[in-house]
């Protein structure tokens, strides 16, 4: 027997929901449910079911495939839970479960912290500032 896995697509239902332009309430009436059900499946509360994603493909046009096997990645937790082993970030304590979930559920939050630390980490790696005569221009040069 083939085992199941609880599919959470949060953060792609409402990507796609905002990329359509659509309220909470057309989608949901889009897909035949309630808007208080697509609330839930958005924020992680409900896995998003066969059935939904059915009705997702036929109402939107997307591929069922990619759309849910797109919900699992975890790249970005390894990206922020390389960030939050450093010494500067590790007495915070966030585990694994928290960053899968600000990365599932906060995509560009996510990506924001990683592009900050990229960028904190390449000016500790530069040398420091020239001289005084070559930050007041020197005419020498």
């Amino acid at each position: 027997m083939v085992a199941q896995r609880k599919l959470f697509l949060g953060a792609r239902l409402r990507r796609l929901r905002r990329e359509r332009g659509l309220h909470q309430a057309a989608m949901a009436e889009e897909i035949g449910i309630s808007a208080s059900y697509l609330n839930h499946l958005e924020r992680n509360q409900r896995p998003v079911t066969a059935g939904i994603l059915l009705r997702l493909a036929e109402a939107f046009d997307i591929d069922m495939k990619a759309f849910a096997s797109e919900g699992g990645d975890t790249a970005g937790a390894d990206q922020l839970g390389e960030i939050f082993t450093d010494p500067m970030l590790a007495d915070l304590g966030i585990g694994r479960a928290e960053l899968i979930e600000l990365s599932d559920n906060a995509p560009a939050v996510s990506e924001g912290v990683v592009r900050l630390y990229t960028a904190l980490r390449e000016l500790q790696r530069r040398p420091p500032s020239g001289t005084d005569e070559e930050a007041a221009g020197d005419p020498a040069r």
